[in-house]
């Protein structure tokens, strides 16, 4: 039941990516879900058993980072869409994926090597910082666009 309220905000996010991106910009909107999704990560390792706490944490890691995640992905993927030629897009999708998901699988195999030498918790609260610091690094960030100039994602609509 915990993970249901997480399909709920992500249906949420998806309604205000759009939105989010339009008063605040593509990238400072990116920025609030990467953070948000990160913040909402360092619930889940205060959880302890199966108390009333531990299901009031899960609950609002869910409910806050799920739908901050989709606002993220959703922006993303958009920005991603604009700065990419048509003929070329299939292939920076199937790229974006390919190696997201590689990551993804060296993330899995470090974290369980980690998990066993520090803890689960550590771990997790390793990957809910490196979220936070990608939105840090992202807040920074200059995005080179095809035609050889330097646009920010929020000049970008």
């Amino acid at each position: 039941m915990i993970f249901a309220v997480g399909g709920v905000s992500a249906l949420l996010g998806s309604l205000i990516a759009e939105p989010g991106a339009t008063r605040l910009g593509a990238r400072r909107a990116m920025v609030a879900g990467l953070t948000l999704s990160g913040a909402a990560s360092l619930l889940a390792p205060l959880a302890h058993g199966a108390g009333v706490l531990s299901v009031v944490l899960l609950i609002a890691q869910q409910l806050v980072g799920d739908g901050a995640a989709v606002l993220f992905t959703v922006n993303a993927l958009s920005l991603r869409q604009r700065l990419t030629p048509d003929a070329s897009r299939g292939r920076v999708n199937a790229s974006v994926r390919f190696l997201g998901l590689a990551a993804m699988l060296l993330g899995s195999l470090a974290a369980g090597a980690l998990a066993e030498r520090f803890g689960l918790r550590a771990v997790l609260v390793l990957a809910a910082l490196i979220r936070i610091s990608a939105a840090l690094w992202l807040a920074g960030a200059t995005i080179q666009v095809p035609d050889g100039g330097d646009r920010t994602a929020d000049r970008l609509g």
